[in-house]
């Protein structure tokens, strides 16, 4: 357990480092903005295509130690995006996160915080796959576990369900708007 922890603070602390150093706006310089998009290829691990914008933070909270991301090819995440992985979180390749979105892969388990006073945070995996597109400032929430092929979210969506493939979703909470060809 000790081997664990030590590994898991030595692995947060560089990479919460990196992105400290790279996720500047200074880094918007278009050579910059290279070192910045190998940077989080070399932490995490992403694949060839990678881009992310500044103020891009990459998170395993809770001290959740098996917590994972897993990001395919040719893979966007905008300015402004907060992306946690305490749980397990998989982007497939092509996927667009735009400016200011929030995704989330645990949540409290409010029966065990409210009957027996314990702050218990359950992990869960997310899915989202090919060719995805999550518009600005939409919220993808633990309860959501999939996001479909060619999906759409619609800007400033609340996601609290799984979104099917080729569908628009959009609103507060998210609801499928029409089916895409």
């Amino acid at each position: 357990m000790l081997r664990q922890k030590l590994k898991y603070n030595f692995e947060q602390g560089i990479r919460l480092l990196g992105q400290i150093i790279v996720g500047t706006k200074l880094f918007n310089f278009p050579i910059l903005m290279e070192i910045r998009d190998l940077t989080y290829r070399i932490l995490f691990g992403f694949g060839k295509g990678f881009h992310c914008g500044h103020n891009c933070f990459i998170d395993r909270e809770h001290r959740k130690f098996d917590g994972s991301i897993q990001v395919g090819e040719h893979v966007f995440f905008s300015h402004d995006t907060n992306i946690d992985y305490t749980g397990h979180l998989i982007v497939k390749d092509n996927v667009k996160i735009t400016e200011g979105v929030s995704i989330l892969t645990h949540a409290r388990d409010i029966d065990a915080l409210r009957k027996k006073g314990l702050d218990i945070n359950n992990q869960v995996e997310l899915i989202i796959e090919e060719n995805a597109y999550i518009g600005a400032k939409s919220i993808i929430l633990a309860s959501c576990h999939y996001i479909g092929k060619n999906a759409i979210v619609g800007a400033g969506s609340i996601v609290t369900k799984d979104v099917l493939d080729n569908v628009l979703v959009a609103g507060v909470p998210a609801k499928i708007i029409k089916t895409l060809e």
